[in-house]
């Protein structure tokens, strides 16, 4: 396999990944919002319950951590072998280490410090949006990416 393809399928998968943990914690949010406001409508009944949704928002922020590192140590060492450089700057490069520095800090945030259910689940959402400029977004400015 080359080093383009452990690139790409890393980098995609880390994407679902990030969109797993998205998914679950906005499901924590309106399973939190329901239980609060003690309306126990469909919603609710359908959806796990807040300890089991942390958990999959959790564990798929790092499997997405883990897997975004990969493809961008994959992608350095081929920019390295392809350009010369290890880094040249392009708007993807720059935006997706920026999601990665971010969902480093509420990874470690919920070890270091006990962040946990809704500040986990907030950041996972909003996370979300970062992920999904430097994935499409970046696709509108000059890129060495040609998928965008």
């Amino acid at each position: 396999m080359t080093l383009t393809a452990v690139h790409a399928a890393a980098s995609w998968l880390s994407y679902a990944a990030f969109l797993c943990a998205g998914c679950a914690g906005a499901g924590f949010l309106l399973q939190e919002r329901q239980l609060k406001r003690k309306h126990h409508g469909a919603i609710m009944r359908s959806l796990p319950s807040l300890v089991m949704l942390e958990r999959v928002t959790l564990g798929a922020l790092t499997a997405g951590l883990v897997l975004l590192g990969a493809g961008i140590a994959s992608g350095m060492a081929g920019t390295k072998g392809r350009f010369g450089e290890w880094w040249l700057g392009d708007p993807k490069e720059v935006l997706t280490i920026g999601v990665w520095v971010g969902y480093l800090m509420v990874v470690a945030g919920r070890v270091l410090v006990s962040m946990r259910g809704r500040r986990i689940a907030v950041w996972s959402v909003l996370g979300l949006g970062g992920v999904l400029v430097a994935a499409l977004g970046a696709a509108w400015w000059a890129s060495v990416h040609p998928y965008g």
